[in-house]
């Protein structure tokens, strides 16, 4: 928690107050290959923010959703969308989502005041050791709901994720990062 504090205090000083600005210095945390964020309005239906550091997001890839019922190669806003459909009506889905954020791999995700749902996958790329980490989930702040999407191509394990470089030790903190900042807006 000390290090998650300093970090974000780093940003503050470094004048790094902008959602670009926050993705760019996690990527560089994280020394990371690339990341990327999108945030999909649910209400509106309409993506309200894309964010991209040295990631394609015509790129495709295959993270491991299966228990969402999400497969196949999809860029980021095709994923992100596909999520979106799946959720909207599905309540056991959503307690599932839920209690992973409350007591599983995405816990980091958690902001007081704002109801968080994610899960976490780490995929290989290109049947190498390196890896994309993503966090896909939707957070409820008041009447609003917004949908997340936040990868890190190819973060690398450091001392403050004690060697591990799976997605429940990097991008649920960007993810976290991302919603107080947005919901600190509202």
């Amino acid at each position: 928690m000390k290090i998650v504090v300093l970090f974000i205090l780093v940003m503050f000083l470094t004048g790094c107050i902008t959602n670009e600005c926050l993705l760019r210095q996690s990527v560089e945390h994280y020394h990371a290959d690339g990341g990327t964020y999108l945030v999909y309005d649910i209400k509106r239906n309409k993506m309200t923010y894309i964010q991209s550091v040295n990631f394609n997001l015509q790129q495709k890839y295959q993270p491991n959703f299966s228990l969402i019922g999400l497969k196949g190669k999809m860029t980021p806003e095709q994923l992100l969308r596909e999520y979106v459909g799946i959720v909207k009506n599905n309540s056991d889905l959503l307690t599932v989502l839920r209690q992973n954020v409350i007591s599983g791999e995405a816990k980091k995700a958690q902001v007081n005041g704002v109801e968080v749902f994610g899960m976490t996958t780490t995929t290989n790329k290109n049947q190498t050791k390196e890896v994309i980490t993503t966090f896909l989930g939707h957070f409820i702040k008041g009447e609003n709901t917004y949908a997340i999407l936040v990868l890190l191509d190819n973060p690398k394990p450091i001392k403050e994720t004690y060697g591990f470089s799976s997605a429940g030790w990097n991008v649920v903190n960007i993810a976290r990062d991302l919603i107080t900042a947005l919901t600190s807006k509202k």
